[in-house]
């Protein structure tokens, strides 16, 4: 049908920007991943109090990259995904009569 096309097409663009959200995550923890590195070697046996925080705080926004990276990434596979099922449960509802066009 040619709504059904014409929501199918809108979704896209928003699946392609959630794909661009997590390339940007997947940066953002790249970098990080090179700060925390270029940290570590020079720390003096974990004495410096500030590198110490610094690298806490660089542990911490890796962790909050990969949650926000699978968090995307779960909302748009699980968007693409009402796609596929869609025709489907709308026949249903057809059949029984208990659906209004949307």
């Amino acid at each position: 049908c040619n709504n059904c096309a014409a929501q199918r097409w809108t979704f896209h663009p928003c699946a392609a920007q959630l794909l661009q959200l997590t390339n940007l995550e997947h940066d953002v923890y790249e970098r990080l991943t090179s700060l925390q590195e270029g940290i570590i070697p020079k720390k003096k046996a974990a004495t410096d109090d500030d590198l110490h925080q610094i690298n806490e705080l660089i542990q911490g926004n890796m962790q909050r990259c990969k949650l926000v990276m699978d968090q995307i990434n779960e909302a748009r596979e699980s968007m693409l995904k009402v796609l596929d099922h869609k025709e489907r449960v709308l026949k249903l509802l057809n059949k029984n009569g208990t659906v209004n066009k949307f």
